[in-house]
C-alpha cells in the first residue's frame, strides 16, 4: 500500500484541485478528513472512487449520506466507535 497525503492548509479553495490530483494519480480510495467541506469537495470530484470519512456532526442530517446502513453513492457503510 502506498498512501498519498494532501493538505489544503486552511485554504478550502484548494480542495477541488487536490481531489482532482488524487483522481489523476489513480488512487483506489480517498480518505476525506477535515469536516464536511472536505467530504463534499471530494464527493463533487468523483462518483467512482470510494470515499472514507469521519465527521464530528450527524452525517445524515448534514446530507453527506442517505442512511448509516446504506449511505449511497460512493461512500462505504458508516462505522462509528462503540458508545460507552
Amino acid at each position: 500500500m502506498i498512501a498519498l497525503a494532501r493538505w489544503a492548509e486552511g485554504d478550502f479553495e484548494k480542495l477541488p484541485a487536490l481531489a482532482d490530483e488524487l483522481i489523476r494519480r489513480r488512487v483506489n480510495v480517498i480518505a476525506a478528513i477535515g469536516g464536511d467541506i472536505v467530504v463534499r469537495a471530494v464527493m463533487k470530484a468523483t462518483s467512482a472512487l470510494p470515499i472514507v470519512f469521519m465527521v464530528g456532526q450527524d452525517a445524515i442530517r448534514s446530507g453527506l449520506v442517505a442512511s448509516l446502513n446504506r449511505p449511497g453513492a460512493n461512500v462505504p457503510r458508516e462505522s462509528s466507535p462503540p458508545r460507552r
